[in-house]
């Protein structure tokens, strides 16, 4: 729900529309396994890299880079004869394997009339002939047959597709662990073994959220198109090639293999691509006057990151065909997501299904040059070099790799560079992947945020405090001065509101990373106070994309004509990101309002920022955004088409319900939003937005009665939700009198001690209701928390 102001939380009873542009909108009980089995392995990534020795006529060198636009796909056979070595490695890779057709050379698992039982379905894997098939729940929980149609993913687990009606291929939640044997493996487990999923439940395999097509396609093929047809609810997708081949890194390549016919090619550095993605690691890593760390003599390669971030950043994604170019600026076709909980500790170390990009690009390898490709062989995927030797490359081992520094027996878990830098953490159940922020333990900080650190991941029977104590005896006290933003975060994420003010000298900070700014930016309370407008216009002409796309952000409840003033000039950023960020802030401003230019610029940016929303609406929350763009449009009839259409996806979609209501109620029509909203609680019967939006309604029908007990359920079910709290005690306050929405204020206060809302509504109320004690004693807290508010002097004069 988007978070009002305290004025209009006081003034009206009005729901307001969820918007969202990630991956997920489910509950955060439950993480979305499927699309990454193959994408994220074990030991890193896998990148493609061409290099070619011939050499080059440079005039026909530029025919062919000028001709790149026009280059096409050749399928990754056609690199074999001029780059064998690097072939036979890609072979070998977990990007070769991503999804492959169901063979006896690419399945894995057992099916030898093997069973499995889960949630009392008893499933079983069997063959007819050579045909591999699996006979399990389907969409009406009977048990039916499926034939398999193809591999995904090979360690260290592998699942199995099967096709569906509309162009659907799902993926069922049993899978093979392909590891050895003695290590736990070569056995068939569940995705979702702590929990009871059965055909009624979202994240059922027959669902849209464990579909190939939404959720893993994009980076399981090369040059993949969705083709989502959201009319007739069907896919007709298509792809260059079914594996993640040599192109979907190089980008198409056919002018790459018309440059590789020509006499002399020295001089182009692009070889007939859009792009080079030369690493440089031998010449440009240096350690200089007797240093313990190397540095970069030249700057990284940006064609790098961007290829691998495509695939390896929890992200969302904004436009479709981005692999004919995959070295573009991230930004330019991902949204990559904020190191705020639950997807990362307050640290910023990952936590949810998060991948790895998002934390190494707060990292200060990441700042100090270091690429994909320093640590990660570019075809294989596996590292460089084996344990600490990969590490010894850039850090000294004779600094590093001693018990002088890690204070750790030689040869022990202990003395690891990555088990105290790169702790790991475990997905689908099986799949340990280490954390790329390269952080050091901080145990200090997991005292007060509850962030994990290596120090008791590995010595489990202690604590933060003995952790913290064994460092103070190593170290000296100097690392617990060591600057980090994650006290401030959590304080951010916890509700405090003296959060704010480190947020923003945090965000303006250029010696942080620009993740960890957006970030910063992201929890800031977006209500129209000046220093906010303040950081947004200093911050809307940041160098970086992500900075900007969260700085215009901030401005959501300003006045929209003032709005337009302030952001109207980021319509025209040279970044994709950026624009279809400030469309979505400046949704409702009157297009009869513009001049001719600016109606023209206005609809450029709409006209994208729609167009990328349709190619991903097969997503309920794309569907349900496009209804709240055009709710906030008055756009009524496309409006309600979308909006039915994200729960024609997802009869579970709740912020669907809360959406289509607010429609019903933008339109007068608060019967239907009552009806809409009842009907939602049969499918989500536990939905505290549900009983909120359906409580508003009621008070708009003038039935506070049928509101109040609503409200306190939905308070039960989001204990943590201030709006639903503060809206509780006012609508008892209005039905019942002061005293009973004072109890209600300091009921809330109990679970939520510091949040100043409901401290300056108390403090409002007890002065009303002369309870002049209790009033000093509220307002002096709410003063430790806002010193500067001029209502603190008003009550001082109306206290005796």
């Amino acid at each position: 729900m988007r978070k009002t102001s305290n004025k209009e939380k006081k003034t009206e009873f009005t729901s307001k529309p969820t918007e969202t542009l990630t991956k997920s909108s489910l509950s955060s009980r439950k993480t979305l396994w499927i699309g990454i089995t193959a994408i994220v392995l074990s030991v890193g990534y896998s990148f493609f890299l061409i290099s070619c020795s011939q050499k080059e006529n440079a005039e026909q060198a530029d025919t062919f880079t000028n001709n790149v636009s026009l280059a096409t796909y050749v399928g990754s056979k056609q690199c074999q004869s001029c780059h064998a070595e690097q072939q036979t490695q890609w072979n070998s890779s977990h990007h070769a394997q991503a999804i492959q057709e169901a063979n006896a050379q690419t399945v894995l698992g057992n099916f030898n009339e093997a069973t499995f039982r889960y949630n009392t379905i008893q499933s079983r894997f069997y063959k007819k002939g050579n045909d591999y098939f699996i006979e399990t729940d389907g969409p009406d929980g009977k048990l039916t047959e499926y034939k398999v149609s193809y591999t995904f993913g090979v360690y260290p687990l592998q699942q199995y597709l099967v096709q569906f009606p509309g162009g659907r291929m799902q993926a069922i939640p049993i899978a093979w662990d392909s590891r050895k044997k003695e290590e736990g493996g070569q056995r068939w487990f569940h995705m979702y073994p702590d929990e009871k999923i059965d055909f009624k439940d979202q994240l059922h395999w027959t669902g849209p959220y464990q579909n190939w097509n939404m959720m893993c396609a994009e980076c399981h093929s090369t040059a993949l198109k969705k083709n989502w047809d959201p009319e007739q609810k069907a896919y007709h997708t298509e792809w260059k090639e079914l594996s993640v081949g040599c192109e979907s890194c190089h980008g198409p390549a056919s002018g790459h293999i018309e440059w590789s016919k020509t006499a002399s090619k020295e001089t182009d550095a692009k070889k007939g691509f859009a792009f080079s993605l030369r690493s440089g690691w031998a010449s440009d890593w240096q350690f200089a006057d007797n240093a313990p760390i190397a540095h970069r003599i030249k700057g990284p390669n940006p064609a790098i990151e961007n290829v691998c971030a495509a695939c390896h950043a929890r992200s969302s994604q904004l436009t479709d065909g981005w692999n004919a170019s995959p070295a573009d600026e991230f930004t330019q076709h991902h949204n990559p997501a904020v190191l705020t909980e639950p997807l990362f500790w307050a640290t910023g170390e990952q936590h949810d299904e998060v991948y790895v990009w998002n934390t190494f690009h707060a990292s200060k390898m990441y700042a100090n040059g270091v690429t994909c490709v320093d640590c990660h062989n570019a075809h294989t995927g596996k590292l460089l070099a084996s344990d600490n030797a990969l590490c010894g490359r850039c850090h000294s081992p004779a600094v590093f790799d001693t018990p002088k520094h890690h204070f750790h027996q030689t040869a022990t878990a202990g003395a690891s560079c990555v088990s105290c830098h790169m702790p790991t953490r475990t997905y689908m159940g099986v799949d340990e992947r280490r954390d790329h922020s390269f952080q050091v333990p901080r145990p200090d900080l997991s005292m007060t945020t509850q962030s994990p650190n290596a120090c008791v991941s590995c010595h489990t029977e202690k604590n933060n405090q003995w952790a913290a104590n064994a460092l103070d005896k190593w170290y000296g006290n100097e690392w617990r001065q060591r600057p980090h933003w994650a006290n401030t975060f959590h304080q951010a994420s916890s509700g405090k509101p003296n959060a704010d003010q480190a947020l923003m000298t945090l965000a303006k900070d250029t010696k942080q990373s620009a993740i960890v700014r957006a970030s910063s930016l992201s929890l800031l309370r977006r209500e129209a106070r000046p220093e906010v407008i303040a950081l947004a216009q200093l911050l809307m002409q940041d160098a970086a994309p992500k900075v900007r796309s969260e700085a215009v952000k901030l401005l959501e409840t300003v006045e929209p004509g003032e709005r337009w003033r302030l952001a109207n000039a980021l319509l025209d950023d040279a970044n994709r990101m950026v624009r279809m960020e400030t469309v979505a802030t400046l949704a409702d401003m009157p297009a009869e309002q513009l001049n001719d230019t600016d109606r023209q610029r206005w609809g450029r940016a709409l006209g994208e920022y729609e167009q990328s929303l349709r190619l991903h609406s097969d997503f309920p929350s794309n569907s349900s955004q496009l209804g709240v763009l055009y709710l906030r449009q008055q756009r009524w009839n496309e409006a309600r088409s979308w909006l039915l259409k994200a729960i024609e996806l997802d009869r579970k979609f709740e912020a669907g319900y809360v959406n289509l209501a607010d429609y019903y109620r933008l339109t007068k029509n608060d019967v239907l939003a009552v009806e809409t909203l009842n009907k939602g609680l049969e499918f989500v019967p536990k939905g505290a937005d549900l009983r909120y939006a359906l409580a508003l309604a009621y008070v708009r029908l003038g039935d506070v009665n049928q509101a109040l007990p609503l409200l306190k359920e939905a308070i039960r079910l989001s204990p943590d939700n201030v709006q639903y709290a503060y809206v509780y005690a006012v609508a008892l306050h209005d039905k019942a009198g002061p005293l009973q929405g004072i109890a209600a204020l300091k009921q809330a206060l109990q679970h939520l001690p510091n949040n100043g809302d409901l401290l300056s509504l108390l403090v409002e109320w007890l002065i009303e209701t002369r309870n002049f004690a209790e009033a000093r004693s509220y307002s002096e807290q709410y003063a430790g928390l806002y010193p500067n508010d001029p209502a603190i002097a008003r009550w001082k004069q109306m206290i005796p």
